[in-house]
């Protein structure tokens, strides 16, 4: 390949004319005409790990009793992925052998249903070089919290010069919520720092906030967000 590289002053450079498969190579270069020559050789790995995209379901909220149907898609640019090396686990129990797994996706259906609350899903998918990537993610069975009966009410009037308690109770119906969630808003401004939360049982509570300054005369306009759990996911990837 001595005649597709190039030399700039002291630098010899060479690009292959097609991809690298994955795995070790060696290079040697050799500068002058033997006996007056000279040479080098040293080696490196090229490696990729798969990718994986399109968990489903990530970041959701299921109602109960609903058909859940756990998927993924994965590539893999180097070796290819190697179908015996893809691995699902739910709440922690291994559900390949009940899986469609394929060379670009799993898809996997539970025979009954999920109890209300977290379930994790970790998928590991392996190509035929050896690397692995990884992905943990969970979802809810249950509802989406509901926020209810906000204090002051809408369109309500309030005494000039005055730090209101404004105030809104929550329902979990059956997913504990996620307390990092949390946004409060009032006129714009992110008070959710300023807020606290008092549970008055295991589904319910109250969301509080009062002003650190009395309210300017006119209109106010808060904004109350809040998640149940299950909505964290994590991809990792390892090259062999």
């Amino acid at each position: 390949m001595s005649k597709q590289s190039q030399t700039i002053g002291d630098l010899i450079s060479y690009t292959p004319a097609v991809a690298l498969p994955e795995g070790n190579h060696t290079v040697r270069v050799t500068i002058g005409v033997a006996p007056n020559s000279v040479s080098n050789s040293w080696g490196f790995k090229s490696a990729t790990a798969p990718e994986i995209s399109n968990q489903t379901p990530f970041y959701s909220t299921i109602a109960p009793g609903a058909a859940i149907e756990i998927k993924a898609n994965y590539s893999d640019v180097g070796a290819g992925i190697a179908v015996a090396g893809v691995r699902l686990e739910v709440d922690q129990v291994n559900v390949t052998s009940q899986a469609i797994v394929t060379t670009s996706a799993i898809r996997y259906t539970k025979g009954g249903a999920y109890s209300n609350g977290e379930h994790t899903v970790r998928l590991t998918v392996r190509d035929l070089a050896g690397n692995e990537t990884i992905s943990t993610f969970a979802f809810s069975v249950g509802f989406a919290p509901l926020l209810e009966e906000p204090e002051p009410s809408d369109g309500s009037l309030i005494p000039f010069n005055t730090r209101p308690i404004i105030k809104a109770k929550y329902k979990t119906q059956g997913v504990p919520l996620d307390l990092a969630t949390l946004r409060f808003y009032l006129d714009g401004d992110d008070v959710s720092t300023q807020s606290s939360i008092t549970a008055t049982n295991a589904q319910e509570g109250i969301i509080t906030m009062q002003p650190a300054q009395a309210l300017a005369p006119g209109g106010h306009a808060v904004y109350l967000e809040i998640a149940n759990q299950g909505r964290t996911g994590k991809t990792e990837k390892i090259a062999r």
